[in-house]
C-alpha cells in the first residue's frame, strides 16, 4: 500500500511521463530515475508517494526527511502567459537599473545554488502593492541594459539579477526551475502567479516546473 512521505531538505521532485527528475539544491545537481514513475509518485514538489519497499530504498539513499511531516516547499504554478514589457523606459530608469544589475552581478559570482536561492531576495525588502506599469518599466529597463552588463551569464544568473533588481523596488516574484527530458535540459525563470517575467512564455512552456523559491 502506497503512503506519502516528505523529501529531505533541499530536494525537489517531478514526474515527466514515466521518469522522475530530482533537483538537489544543496549539491547543485539534477538526477533522473528512468522509469521511476512506475514505482513512485511525486506529490507536489517536496513529497513522494510509494510502497514501503520503494520508500526504504529512497530512505537508504538519503532522499527522505527523518520527520514525516508535511513538506515545507511550495509547488510551482504552471505558467500560462508572459508580462509584456516592450516600452522604452527612459535613460534615468536604465541607468538606475544598470547600477542595480551590476550590484546583483557582483553578488552572484562565486555563490552556490543554495546560497543564490537564499540570497536572491533580500530579507530586508518590504513588499509594495503591485504596480503593473512601474513593474513593466523596470523589466523593460533590465532587458535594455542587460547586453551592456559584463559577465553576462545564462538563465540562472539572469533570473537572479532580475529578482534582486525587482526586490530592491519591494516587488517579490517567484523563481521557478523547470526541466525536460530526452534530451535532458534545465531552465529557470521568474513568475508572478502564472505570468512569466523577463522571459518568453513560448520558451518556458516546454519545461515542467520542479521547484519554486
Amino acid at each position: 500500500m502506497a503512503r506519502q512521505v516528505t523529501l529531505a531538505a533541499g530536494l525537489h521532485m517531478v514526474r515527466i511521463r514515466d521518469d522522475v527528475v530530482i533537483l538537489d539544491v544543496g549539491a547543485d545537481r539534477y538526477s533522473c530515475l528512468v522509469g521511476g514513475g512506475n514505482q513512485l509518485t511525486p506529490v507536489g514538489s517536496g513529497a513522494v508517494s510509494a510502497d514501503d519497499d520503494v520508500l526504504q530504498e529512497l530512505q537508504s539513499a538519503g532522499l527522505l526527511a527523518p520527520d514525516p511531516g508535511a513538506p515545507t516547499c511550495r509547488t510551482p504554478v504552471t505558467p500560462r502567459g508572459e508580462l509584456t514589457a516592450d516600452e522604452y523606459p527612459g535613460r534615468i530608469a536604465c541607468l538606475d537599473t544598470a547600477i542595480r544589475t551590476l550590484a546583483a552581478t557582483a553578488a552572484f559570482r562565486g555563490q552556490s545554488l543554495a546560497q543564490l536561492v537564499d540570497a536572491a531576495e533580500p530579507r530586508s525588502s518590504r513588499p509594495t502593492p503591485f504596480d503593473c506599469r512601474r513593474f513593466s518599466a523596470r523589466v523593460s529597463a533590465y532587458r535594455t541594459v542587460l547586453p551592456f552588463i559584463p559577465f553576462e551569464g545564462l538563465c540562472l544568473q539572469r533570473a537572479y539579477q532580475l529578482r534582486r533588481v525587482l526586490a530592491s523596488d519591494g516587488q517579490r516574484v517567484d523563481w521557478v526551475f523547470g526541466v525536460k527530458t530526452w534530451p535532458f535540459f534545465a531552465h529557470c525563470w521568474l513568475q508572478i502567479d502564472d505570468l512569466v517575467i523577463g522571459d518568453r512564455f513560448d520558451r518556458v512552456r516546454s519545461f515542467t516546473p520542479i521547484a519554486v523559491f
